[in-house]
């Protein structure tokens, strides 16, 4: 792309789970997302990152993601467990949505056709919840699990 906002470094991570969007931490939400966070049951694994593209959006920014042309299955399964843990529980209305691991790494109006990438991997040995604050930079982490 020509142009568009980087992510910042510390706020690179991919999500395995959308709870939904609190301007704060709700604490029925945070509770139930903890104790589906302490039964998630899985070997450490490796990622592979090996495509980039643009999300698809009709006009503004877009994301520009790094994405894995074939999800571990140590992946897939942490994202099951989260989800099954907190069925009923957010308020995403992204709830049946299929999961498309992805680390987003820059919002911009032009797109990014999908393309294949040298790899960027990396061994998955934790994972975490985290809250982002609405118009911040930052996020919260309210606690981190490792893979075991």
């Amino acid at each position: 792309p020509r142009a568009g906002r980087r992510v910042a470094r510390p706020r690179l991570h991919m999500q395995t789970h959308f709870v939904g969007r609190f301007p704060q931490p709700d604490p029925t939400v945070a509770a139930c997302a903890l104790e589906a966070g302490d039964r998630v049951t899985f070997d450490p694994f490796e990622v592979v990152l090996d495509r980039v593209f643009s999300f698809p959006r009709d006009r503004g920014e877009a994301p520009g993601v790094f994405a894995s042309s074939s999800p571990p299955n140590g992946l897939l399964s942490v994202a099951t467990q989260l989800r099954a843990g907190m069925a009923g529980v957010t308020n995403s209305p992204r709830k049946r949505e299929v999961f498309r691991p992805h680390v987003t790494w820059l919002y911009s109006t032009d797109r990014i056709a999908e393309t294949a990438i040298d790899p960027i991997a990396w061994r998955v040995t934790e994972f975490a919840l985290a809250h982002t604050i609405p118009g911040q930079q930052r996020s919260q982490i309210l606690r981190c699990w490792p893979l075991r």
